[in-house]
């Protein structure tokens, strides 16, 4: 009997074949690599195969109010500039020079210069130091708003601006929540 099950194989199928007896199976034939190759003779060529796309302007509608608010903001900023060089003798020519101590003045342009480059040198440092140290700001980041968020609702609640208070604390949780869920 035992006989008889070794003939019939596995699940009866009859003699074993010789890679179950021992021997190898027999290797499928196959090309050499030809490393002359030529590729551009393939169906397409290189530079068809990785064909870069021209790019798409699917928003032309945002770029449009984009360039119209620009030339808004260049408009009202060269009114600005005209009115302070017709009333100059009365906006003054240096810091403390000034007449006028309600609007736009020589002052206001000092301070606009000075806020712009701080602004810009503080934002270099901030984007450097992110590529940096990049999960540590993430975590500071997310740690900082929860704490900000509670805080200025605590300020709101004490000085009795309980909605404001109630809407910082929410959302300062939630933020909470969903920075843990992350």
């Amino acid at each position: 009997m035992s006989q008889n099950k070794a003939s019939k194989g596995l699940f009866g199928q009859g003699k074993k074949s010789g890679h179950e007896q021992g021997t190898p199976p027999p290797v499928p034939p196959h090309p050499a690599p030809d490393y002359n190759q030529n590729y551009a003779s393939n169906d397409q060529a290189f530079d068809q195969k990785f064909k870069v796309e021209k790019p798409k302007f699917n928003d032309i509608w945002a770029g449009l109010l984009f360039l119209l608010d620009l030339a808004g903001f260049i408009a009202v900023a060269g009114l600005c500039l005209h009115g302070l060089a017709a009333t100059k003798g009365f906006q003054g020519g240096g810091i403390y020079d000034a007449g006028n101590t309600f609007t736009f003045n020589t002052n206001t342009i000092i301070g606009f210069v000075f806020v712009v480059l701080v602004g810009a040198v503080l934002a270099m440092a901030y984007l450097t130091l992110a590529r940096m140290f990049t999960k540590q700001f993430i975590w500071f980041t997310a740690i900082f708003h929860v704490v900000m968020g509670i805080g200025t609702g605590i300020v709101y609640l004490v000085r009795k601006y309980y909605s404001a208070g109630i809407v910082f604390i929410v959302f300062a949780v939630i933020y909470f929540i969903i920075f843990l869920t992350w």
